[in-house]
């Protein structure tokens, strides 16, 4: 039979493992949507260019930015 500390390590460890899940989750989720907010923004300001850009503006170049 496995003594109380034993217990209590193994309640710790799942305890730190569940934790760790949580964090990595929210930071990609927090990660995911800065990303979006950044092609969305991106994506409009690209929009309110002039037609004159996209003339001189190669489509490779303005897709490797």
């Amino acid at each position: 039979m496995l003594s109380k500390p034993t217990f209590k390590l193994i309640e710790l460890y799942i305890y730190q493992s569940l934790a760790t899940f949580e964090y990595i989750t929210l930071l990609s989720i927090a990660g995911e949507r800065m990303a979006a907010a950044i092609r969305r923004d991106l994506f409009q300001n690209v929009l309110k260019l002039d037609m004159e850009f996209f003339d001189r503006t190669k489509t490779g170049e303005i897709m490797d930015r």
